[in-house]
């Protein structure tokens, strides 16, 4: 390829774009709050002379930070549940008369389905806890 092709796209494609210009915030509230954009309509640097400390989390309830959590762990289980349920079955079978490990079986499947119902009622305890707390 030409090189004064290369060169040419690449400055196009320098300058198509909208200019960006640095600004000073005024204050970290200000700065703080551009940062949560998803698209900054300019770039603010922090007041000088100070050091901003901005909140990491989205949000500012109680729903907010349990919420991701419980999320993932609900995902988590809906795999992992099965496959327990799937090898305490495997192991009912294979017991060949075995009765201890029969109710180990059991056993598993119990506290399995213990830990998903606890799972499944999980949102509904961050908003009794948030209800309780009265955030």
């Amino acid at each position: 390829m030409n090189k004064s092709l290369v060169a040419l796209l690449s400055l196009g494609l320098l300058f198509s774009g909208s200019f960006v210009y640095a600004v000073e915030a005024e204050t970290c509230e200000e700065y703080c709050n551009n940062m949560k954009l998803e698209v900054p309509v300019n770039d603010l640097t922090m007041p000088e002379g100070a050091v901003c400390y901005c909140n990491p989390l989205t949000g500012t309830g109680l729903e907010s930070i349990t919420e991701p959590i419980i999320g993932f762990i609900f995902k988590i289980s809906i795999v992992i549940v099965p496959v327990l349920v799937i090898y305490s079955a495997f192991m009912i079978i294979t017991a060949a008369g075995d009765v201890s490990k029969v109710e180990q079986a059991k056993k598993i499947i119990f506290w399995t389905l213990i830990g998903f119902m606890i799972v499944l009622l999980s949102r509904g305890m961050s908003d009794l806890i948030e209800v309780i707390i009265g955030i």
